[in-house]
């Protein structure tokens, strides 16, 4: 293999490699979040509040930003 080759191989390589260590961090919440909403639910039952209890006066109760939009 020539010289240039090897360089090559070893980006690739470099690069595959933070993919696959980037994938379970950053792709895979974005692909399925229905463990974080889970997650989220189940932290504030056992803390005992509310979505209403946390949220300052003077805004809008929070909105799952997972849910879609639905069009009329």
């Amino acid at each position: 293999m020539a010289r240039g080759g090897k360089s090559a191989a070893a980006v690739v390589g470099v690069v595959a490699l933070t993919m696959a260590a980037l994938y379970p961090i950053v792709f895979a919440p974005l692909m399925d979040a229905s463990e974080y909403r889970g997650r989220q639910q189940e932290f504030l039952r056992e803390q005992g509040l509310s979505k209403k209890d946390i949220q300052p006066e003077g805004l809008p109760v929070w909105s799952d930003p997972f849910d879609q939009k639905k069009s009329k």
